[in-house]
């Protein structure tokens, strides 16, 4: 049986699905990602923390009529299975920074 659970607090988000945590979400902009990417970064800002690698980009099926919203991955592979960080941009600004496995990052809030 699968169980899936977002927990919620600020800094920060938790998904866990079946007793796992696969996703930790921030939108504090005092919490950099490994790479040093920060909430309120620019898209050439993740680009040039990012130098020579290169993402995989997909429009948020969220965006409304107002916002430029989109996912940005950057994985590895660990224990042959994908992993890395994800930036939400909205109009190319960093507003969430989340790590985890493949199955947490490509899941959107609230669907998994």
């Amino acid at each position: 049986m699968t169980v899936v659970f977002q927990y919620r607090t600020k800094p920060y988000r938790l998904l866990i699905i079946d007793d796992k945590v696969v996703k930790i979400t921030i939108n504090d902009s005092d919490i950099p990602s490994a790479s040093g990417v920060k909430v309120g970064d620019s898209l050439s800002q993740v680009y040039a923390k990012h130098q020579g690698q290169t993402p995989e980009i997909i429009d948020s099926p969220f965006s409304g009529p107002d916002d430029k919203l989109i996912n940005m991955y950057y994985w590895t592979v660990e224990e042959g299975q994908r992993v890395g960080t994800r930036y939400d941009l909205n109009h190319d600004v960093v507003i969430n920074i989340s790590i985890g496995n493949e199955d947490g990052l490509m899941s959107q809030e609230g669907c998994v």
